[in-house]
């Protein structure tokens, strides 16, 4: 029998020891599949899929995890010639080894719960690459969980269609933040007389930006964009908010003094944040993010689009792809519900970091000089 873990239905029974299932674009899948023996109900394996569209250039992922090993495999990527793997949260990621396959073989059975990431050597001589980009990496994340289906429950009888039991959901509200920003204090900017840059002139003032002089974390308040979804699971509703920060401009003068000279704040006409539906236990989110620096030209904005398929029981797909630079981190928040039949019972917060890709110089704000990141996260 094959379980959807996410709807809590069953995709298909038989005897056969194989099956296809369809898997559309632009979708992914959580499933487990289990034993229905006279003697003993079971799971054998679970499965996480996904299927991106094809003009992301993003391959799909299959995660296939059984009571030996999980095996994870994805299609390749035009360029790509090795892989390294880490493990861990993506706040501090240990590397665990290197493969020049599109797949691995993780420790990690039935039941257990992991976090692996894949990252491929930085793609040029036109593979991978974007239309006038620069060189682009990929990055693929997969976390494991335990399957949510309570096996024990499902019914000898339970046929095609049926719906199983499932773990109550405990989730009453869940928030994903995106914010980009450049972890320096300041950073300097290319000059030239023609303006095709950033302001100024080859012989005239070293013009450097503010930068926001922090590392990694949640809610700091420090950021150049962030970008905000609340999913209210039990109101079927979604959200959402948008910020740019302004940008100050100062002089460095030969002493290493910055002297304070103006501030300006970047427009977010091209910054756009679309909640594309809530029913109560799935939600889709998209981000389209053009912001650039107020005193260069468009050319040295930041960057990005991410799309977010968000469920309930704290699964999700996370996708998209950005420029390398800045700093981009994306943060899922879970308040959960201790007893989920209490709404009076305690609430507490669960705090994800599903990435944080590090620029890729300090002194790079064009796109097409940098390169670009693809990537996807799936749970």
């Amino acid at each position: 029998m094959v379980v959807d873990d996410r709807a809590h239905r069953v995709l298909w029974r038989g005897a056969e020891a194989s099956t296809q299932l369809p898997l559309p674009q632009s979708t992914s899948a959580a499933l487990v599949v289990v034993s229905m023996a006279a003697s003993e109900v079971r799971p054998v394996a679970t499965v996480i899929a996904t299927n991106p569209d094809p003009s992301s250039q993003l391959t799909p992922l299959t995660v296939v995890t059984t009571t030996v090993e999980s095996s994870v495999t994805w299609g390749a990527i035009p360029g790509a010639n090795s892989y390294v793997v880490t493990a861990g949260q993506a706040d501090a990621p240990r590397q665990v080894g290197r493969t020049v396959e599109a797949g691995a073989v993780l420790p990690v059975t039935l039941g257990q719960s992991a976090q692996y990431q894949f990252t491929s050597n930085s793609i040029q001589d036109g593979h991978g690459k974007r239309e006038g980009g620069g060189p682009v990496s990929y990055r693929y994340g997969v976390e494991i969980t335990p399957p949510t289906t309570v096996i024990a429950e499902i019914p000898a009888t339970a046929s095609v269609g049926d719906e199983v039991a499932a773990v109550a959901p405990a989730i009453i509200n869940t928030e994903h933040s995106y914010e980009t920003f450049i972890p320096t204090r300041y950073i300097d900017a290319p000059e030239d007389p023609f303006g095709l840059t950033c302001e100024g002139s080859w012989g005239g003032p070293d013009w450097q930006y503010s930068g926001d002089n922090r590392g990694v974390g949640w809610n700091t308040g420090l950021y150049r964009t962030r970008a905000v979804f609340n999913l209210v699971w039990y109101a079927n509703a979604t959200l959402t908010h948008k910020d740019v920060h302004p940008t100050n401009r100062y002089e460095r003068r030969s002493n290493g003094e910055f002297v304070y000279d103006s501030t300006r704040t970047a427009g977010a006409d091209d910054f756009d944040v679309r909640a594309l539906g809530n029913d109560g236990k799935y939600a889709r989110n998209v981000i389209e993010h053009e912001v650039g620096n107020p005193y260069c030209n468009s050319i040295a904005g930041i960057t990005y689009a991410n799309q977010q398929d968000v469920y309930q029981d704290g699964r999700h797909w996370i996708y998209g792809s950005h420029d390398k630079m800045p700093d981009h981190q994306f943060y899922r928040l879970d308040q959960i519900q201790q007893d989920p039949n209490d709404p009076g019972s305690p609430i507490t917060d669960n705090l994800t970091l599903v990435f944080h890709h590090e620029l890729e110089d300090p002194s790079c704000l064009v796109g097409v000089v940098c390169g670009s990141w693809r990537y996807q996260y799936v749970r």
